[in-house]
């Protein structure tokens, strides 16, 4: 083995437009040229130089050994790790980049599409799909490599088909409402169906075409829409609460029998609560969910002990907090010259950001997603707030709106004659 080859610096691509592959790497990459002359570019990507270099310059390169013509076909292929293969995919499209493959989930557990830069060059994004986070691997009745994944997936499986057996009896009781609200009764059976075969992995094809039920991720998921169609048909099947008590028994004594026999649930004890409610007082912060950070940060690599704001560089920097609430930051940052302050925060879209009372776009830590924000020399007064954001706006709506509509239709519903099915 030989231990000086551990580090890689340069690619060198072979082109023969130079210009039209520089202008690809810096509008769809969005690289920074670093040098350049009449046969090259060079451009920093991360850790790694890229060397766009004219074919005939290459002799001295790689002699006597001849630069391959791109009519032969792919020789190489150049991965890029990607947190998000589809939003990548759909960035590169919006770019006029055209996909040679992908996205496609390959059995070594990664999700990959290739595409070509103008020279011919082959790159390949890949994103990591965990094992125990797939949907293949989440269907009902499912087993991996993973002895605590199989019991949850045991145990859910159990209360889903339960739930299943359950709703397919009360679809059958509830007739009588097919024709006094055919509408709405065929809603909801067929709103079942497609939840029940959802969770299955015959419906993996789905998964795999249609990106808006792959976001999803977790097939098991659909119990929760599964829900609210099993509360509405068993309340159509029997105007006896006997008989709505004993489903809810059944699926009660289902939960206890799995406790027991499939996964014993885990609880947080008294002393866990006191230290995560501790770690929220003192601004430690605890360990959450991969799933809630910002997009490509890793929570593994924050430091716990950071300062609430920490300035870049600069020592003996003074800094002031005023406000540190849930939604509210303020502070002073003093320095002798420009610079940056880290706030001991993710850079969430929703922060907005001002310094000495004009909003500023905070930039993202590499790895950790931490915010920096940019502020000049002498005192700085920075206000950190945590807005309310067009989506946020839109579920007010939606939800004032239902009320609104649910209210209506109680009226409505009120005098009309009253109807009665089931027994």
């Amino acid at each position: 083995m030989i231990k000086a080859l551990n580090e890689l610096e340069v690619i060198t691509l072979f082109v023969e437009d130079l210009p039209a592959v520089k202008t690809f790497y810096t509008n769809v990459f969005g690289l920074e040229v670093i040098s350049e002359d009449n046969e090259s570019a060079v451009l920093k990507l991360k850790n790694v130089m890229i060397n766009l270099l004219v074919a005939f310059a290459a002799h001295d390169l790689i002699a006597p050994a001849s630069v391959a013509a791109e009519s032969i076909g792919v020789r190489s292929l150049l991965t890029v790790n990607v947190t998000d293969a589809d939003a990548v995919i759909s960035e590169l499209e919006q770019h006029g980049v055209k996909m040679i493959n992908g996205p496609v989930d390959q059995r070594w557990d990664r999700r990959t599409a290739a595409f070509a830069d103008p020279a011919g060059h082959v790159w390949e994004i890949a994103q990591v799909l965990s094992p125990g986070v797939r949907p293949q691997d989440n269907f009902l009745f499912t087993s991996i490599d993973d002895a605590d994944h199989n019991h949850f997936n045991a145990l859910i499986s159990l209360v889903a088909t339960t739930q299943i057996v359950l709703l397919a009896i009360a679809g059958f009781m509830s007739r009588p409402w097919r024709k006094l609200i055919p509408v709405a009764w065929w809603s909801l059976v067929g709103w079942g169906t497609a939840t029940v075969v959802l969770m299955f992995s015959v419906s993996f094809p789905f998964y795999r075409i249609l990106p808006e039920i792959r976001y999803v991720q977790l097939p098991l998921r659909w119990l929760l829409c599964l829900n609210v169609v099993f509360v509405l048909l068993i309340t159509m099947a029997s105007r006896r609460w006997t008989l709505r008590v004993l489903a809810c028994l059944v699926m009660l004594a289902v939960l206890v029998w799995g406790w027991h026999r499939v996964l014993p649930p885990w609880w947080d004890n008294r002393a866990d609560i006191a230290e995560m409610l501790d770690n929220q007082i003192t601004g430690a912060g605890y360990e959450g969910t991969d799933e809630y950070v910002p997009k490509g940060a890793d929570a593994y690599e924050i430091n716990k002990d950071a300062p609430r704001v920490a300035v870049e560089g600069e020592r003996g920097a003074l800094v002031h907090v005023t406000q540190w609430s849930q939604e509210s930051k303020a502070f002073t940052v003093n320095l002798r010259e420009p610079g940056r302050v880290m706030p001991k925060l993710f850079n969430f879209p929703e922060w907005e950001v001002e310094v000495n009372g004009h909003a500023v776009k905070a930039e993202t830590a590499d790895v950790t997603g931490q915010m920096i924000i940019p502020v000049g020399a002498g005192e700085n007064q920075v206000r950190i707030v945590f807005a309310r954001t067009r989506d946020q706006a839109i579920g007010r709506f939606i939800s004032f709106a239902t009320v609104i509509l649910l209210l209506g239709w109680k009226v409505r519903e009120k005098r009309k004659p009253r109807l009665i099915a089931g027994s």
